[in-house]
């Protein structure tokens, strides 16, 4: 009688275990409120969980290859205004890996980039300067008012065992996002227009 309570009560704790996941196309998602989705200024970093995790997926698939990823946690950078999010996935083989997204320009303009994408945009190199430096004009291949920017992913990549892993620090009141992993790290951003 023991071993059947003992059985009955173990099947209780792993039924609850797994409804307190989501299992989505084979890539398990931590229960809503677990992940805050609010950043402490107020503003909305991601409307629901499934596009939080389709975002992760992507950047999994620049990354690795794949896009089997769990969203494990969002640690926020303490800004008055916008936000600097860093989220935390693991592939489905264990690595652990981090990108993160901003809406604030002080952030943008503070973080050194060894690369920049532009999404929806075409870069027109204008004439070398007397100094040798090349100025680019932005021309947006989806509209032709002037362009804003949205948000801007961050994320590393390096050649190194472990994966490298996004970090943000925050010095005088100002954030800056930075890689933490090897020696040839090198930190990548993507702005969507």
């Amino acid at each position: 009688m023991k071993k059947t309570a003992f059985y009955l009560a173990l099947s209780f704790i792993m039924m609850s275990v797994c409804a307190c996941s989501n299992e989505e196309a084979g890539t398990m998602v931590p229960a809503e409120e677990e992940l805050q989705l609010v950043a402490p200024s107020g503003v909305q970093f991601a409307s629901t969980r499934a596009q939080l995790q389709e975002e992760a997926s992507t950047v999994a698939f620049e990354k690795f290859g794949t896009t089997e990823c769990t969203v494990l946690s969002i640690e926020y950078a303490p800004l008055d205004e916008g936000y600097l999010a860093l989220v935390y996935f693991e592939l489905e083989d264990g690595t652990l890996s981090s990108y993160a997204r901003t809406n604030s320009l002080e952030v943008m303009q503070a973080t050194k980039v060894d690369e920049l994408q532009i999404k929806g945009a075409k870069m027109i190199p204008q004439q070398p300067a007397e100094d040798g430096s090349v100025t680019f004009m932005m021309e947006s291949t989806t509209r032709v008012e002037p362009v804003t920017i949205g948000n801007i992913k961050y994320y590393c990549e390096g050649s190194c065992n472990n994966p490298c892993q996004v970090l943000f620090t925050v010095v005088d009141n100002k954030a800056i996002v930075s890689c933490d992993g090897c020696d040839d790290c090198r930190l990548k951003a993507e702005i969507e227009l």
